[in-house]
């Protein structure tokens, strides 16, 4: 059993009760879609890099990067997460919805930007979001859950 972890250490790959490989990029959380030898990793905002990186783990002991995706706004208070080959990810009150069917070249399939009424954008922690059955679920905090149908 393989696990993905992420941290501002980096990217840890585990097997059994073993770190097997280490990519040294401070990392804020991971997606490992099923079955798939590459893994979506959301850069930590102090590493200079506001980024969702597509890694290669063929070879668990030297994940490599093989693209990174600039994603918009300051990479704080930012969650992501990844269906197939297509990543979510939402910062603040912005959602971007990038393609990495060609991981070496990942592309923008659409934006979008929320409002919450009478909340200054500073004001907003997201917290969580995940994706599932044609939508999107985010936690925003003290704001509740917004949910976006993402299905057409």
């Amino acid at each position: 059993t393989t696990a993905f972890l992420a941290d501002s250490h980096g990217l840890f790959v585990v097997s059994g009760t073993t770190v097997v490989g280490h990519l040294d990029m401070p990392s804020r959380n991971v997606r490992a879609p099923a079955s798939v030898n590459i893994v979506y990793v959301r850069t930590f905002r102090t590493s200079a890099v506001n980024a969702v990186l597509a890694v290669d783990t063929t070879d668990p002991t030297n994940p490599t990067v093989l693209a990174a995706y600039d994603l918009t706004g300051d990479g704080d208070e930012d969650v992501f997460d990844a269906e197939g080959t297509t990543v979510y990810a939402f910062n603040k009150t912005h959602l971007e919805i990038i393609g990495f069917g060609n991981p070496a070249s990942p592309v923008l399939l659409g934006a979008m930007d929320f409002t919450f009424t009478g909340v200054a954008t500073n004001d907003i922690q997201v917290t969580d979001m995940q994706v599932s059955g044609g939508r999107i679920y985010v936690a925003a905090a003290d704001y509740g859950l917004v949910i976006v149908d993402i299905a057409s």
